[in-house]
């Protein structure tokens, strides 16, 4: 039992290994086919695809990681496959009838409806897939996926960067037909046949009552997250908004390491919290010392290393901006720190905590945003950032405690 564990572990590594590291490699080549506007144009579709997947995961998946073991047999998969796939389709609907508005603010994605709708689509159903086989402990079926999804991801790309220009509408396309295979793989072992109708009402039940919190969330969660983005850009000029995210986009292969972190332990967690909160206690504590020693070496190199870093990915044009990195690794250890507390605040199913913890942060965010990036720019911004996780983390620690679910001793 312990060397399946074991190897399950490996599995979610080597998978994270070839998720992330794709994704990276994906981002640094795009930047150098498609050029500086262009390039702006796709990081723009994909911050939209990451909210609308936000949305998504808070409706579909995250319910579905507390409750999978709750409802046994198809019934249940196959009510979650066609709830995602209803959402994706009214978001394409109403997409395809926003851009077709005769408006200057939608010019510059006015080629876009097909390319964008496959890359849409195949990114949105990728990220759905890989969440639900981890809530599974299929592991192998995820590694199967994004192996095949990188690797044609990867050759899309080096076609792109050796051969003739193309458009972002045409990249776009070609990016989500890459999804494909993996859309039809992922179907065939789910079979989402229209079964067991008659549960469906009770998963929709479980679904609006813990989703219409958690969608609320995401909300603040990305503003809470995004305003001092957003804000710098404004109050501080393009040049460091550019800057700012190009950061982002190297510390994101480490957003994506912690969301599955979360994805495989979220679900154990609950398993276990089922048989006894000791040990769900015990586990979450453990499964966090054993990954902290890769998550803090990473850190730990990015700081020493922060002009290298940025060097690296942008250019010796960015090389100032390398306190930026510094500041970033501080964030990020934080927000480690916290991981184990949110994952808690998730399995005993305190959704309105989740909720009031978020709120306080935006709220924090946006009393204070201004005054920060007034007195200390770039800085203030990082500093505000920090401190409005830290907010986030003491709330749920908090209520941790009054609920006598204690992390630490």
């Amino acid at each position: 039992m312990a060397l399946k564990a074991h190897s399950k572990k490996a599995l979610v590594l080597l998978d994270q290994a070839v998720f992330s590291g794709g994704s990276f490699l994906l981002t640094m080549l795009l930047a150098r086919v498609l050029g500086a506007i262009d390039f702006g144009y796709f990081s723009s579709v994909v911050l939209f695809n990451y909210g609308v997947v936000s949305a998504f995961s808070a409706l579909v998946v995250q319910p579905f990681q507390v409750s999978h073991t709750r409802f046994a047999g198809n019934s249940y998969m196959s009510f979650i496959f066609w709830l995602q796939m209803a959402l994706v389709t009214t978001v394409v609907l109403i997409s395809a009838g926003i851009s077709s508005l005769d408006h200057q603010l939608f010019d510059a994605f006015a080629d876009l409806p097909i390319g964008h709708v496959f890359f849409f689509i195949g990114f949105v159903m990728h990220d759905h897939f890989r969440k639900v086989f981890l809530a599974k402990q299929e592991i192998q079926n995820v590694l199967i996926l994004d192996m095949l999804t990188v690797s044609l991801q990867m050759s899309v790309s080096f076609f792109l960067w050796l051969g003739p220009q193309k458009t972002l509408a045409e990249t776009t396309f070609l990016l989500g037909l890459a999804y494909l295979p993996g859309f039809v793989i992922a179907v065939l072992r789910i079979k989402p046949f229209i079964t067991g109708i008659r549960q469906w009402t009770e998963y929709a039940k479980v679904h609006v009552q813990q989703g219409k919190w958690l969608l609320i969330t995401t909300v603040l969660q990305w503003w809470s997250g995004n305003i001092f983005v957003v804000a710098s850009g404004v109050l501080l000029g393009v040049k460091t908004l550019g800057a700012f995210r190009l950061v982002q986009s190297l510390f994101g292969v480490l957003s994506l390491l912690f969301q599955t972190f979360e994805n495989y332990a979220l679900p154990e967690a609950s398993r276990i919290l089922s048989l006894s909160h000791a040990d769900a206690r015990t586990y979450l504590r453990n499964i966090s010392a054993q990954v902290a020693i890769g998550f803090g070496v990473i850190l730990v190199a990015l700081f020493v290393f922060s002009t290298e870093a940025i060097t690296l990915i942008g250019g010796s044009e960015y090389a100032q901006y390398a306190f930026i990195v510094k500041g970033m690794t501080v964030l990020y250890a934080l927000i480690f720190l916290g991981y184990p507390v949110r994952i808690a605040v998730r399995i005993l199913v305190m959704n309105r905590v989740f909720f009031i913890g978020y709120l306080l942060s935006f709220v924090f965010s946006l009393l204070s945003y201004n005054a920060l990036l007034q007195h200390w720019g770039v800085s203030g911004a990082i500093v505000g950032l920090t401190l409005s996780q830290l907010i986030l983390i003491l709330y749920w620690q908090y209520s941790l405690i009054q609920k006598q679910f204690i992390l630490w001793k």
